[in-house]
């Protein structure tokens, strides 16, 4: 399939109902710092409190990947549908969030699936941001790889990336690399092959236009649990000293 990538220096795409968008320049309101609380079970070796006990099972024909590891354990604040209403965001979460806020060694991001690169660049809202469409079992859907380290990656749209091929590194938390967010890959899907940047949505109607990536990755041979946490999160970033 030829994909007509069209991309200029002009090119505004929403991130947020705020009306975040793909820039080229650092936003001018300050970073945010490290969630104050984490609402799952059982702390993890790096700190953060992660899910405990959650089997993550793959069969042998399953047809992609997870982008990162950890990914069934470390959703631990907002997954797809989460409403949000803190500091920066208020609205329906698009995706799903992978927390290694207290990680300091580099945490490589896959691609899930072969597939043709759409977007590389900075995005308000992600910092980092990599968009890429994929064919998974003749399903045209695209992936959005969000808070990562631009500096990791060799991509540019319209380069063409293999299933589980490193696409970049987690951005550092509360840098550039993340628009001064927490360390974390923020990971969405939805069907077909446009360029889309949303982190967040006006009303949970528009949620059906998005893809949930759990019940994604187990239609497509990887069992991830849905996780039993908070359907309202109104926690705010704040710095630590």
């Amino acid at each position: 399939m030829r994909l007509a990538i069209a991309l200029t220096t002009t090119l505004v795409v929403l991130f947020s109902i705020a009306g975040a968008g793909i820039v080229g320049a650092r936003p001018l309101y300050a970073p945010a710092a490290i969630i104050t609380a984490f609402t799952a079970p059982a702390p993890a070796a790096d700190g953060l409190r992660v899910a405990a006990d959650v089997p993550v099972v793959q069969a042998a024909t399953a047809s992609v990947d997870l982008p990162i590891d950890g990914y069934a354990v470390r959703r631990t604040l907002k997954t797809f549908g989460t409403y949000v209403d803190d500091d920066r965001f208020v609205g329906y979460h698009a995706g799903e969030d992978v927390e290694f806020v207290l990680e300091k060694a580099d945490v490589p991001v896959h691609a899930i699936a072969d597939g043709t690169v759409l977007f590389v660049g900075w995005a308000t809202g992600y910092g980092g941001l990599i968009v890429v469409a994929h064919d998974v079992d003749g399903e045209d859907i695209s992936a959005i790889y969000g808070h990562v380290n631009l500096g990791s990656s060799t991509l540019t749209a319209g380069d063409r990336v293999a299933r589980g091929q490193l696409l970049a590194n987690l951005g550092r938390g509360f840098s550039k690399e993340t628009d001064g967010r927490r360390k974390h890959l923020h990971f969405g899907l939805y069907p077909g092959h446009e360029l889309r940047t949303a982190g967040y949505l006006n009303d949970s109607k528009e949620l059906s236009d998005w893809i949930d990536p759990a019940a994604f990755f187990t239609r497509h041979g990887i069992a991830v649990p849905e996780l039993d946490l908070p359907a309202v999160v109104t926690q705010s970033e704040q710095p630590t000293r």
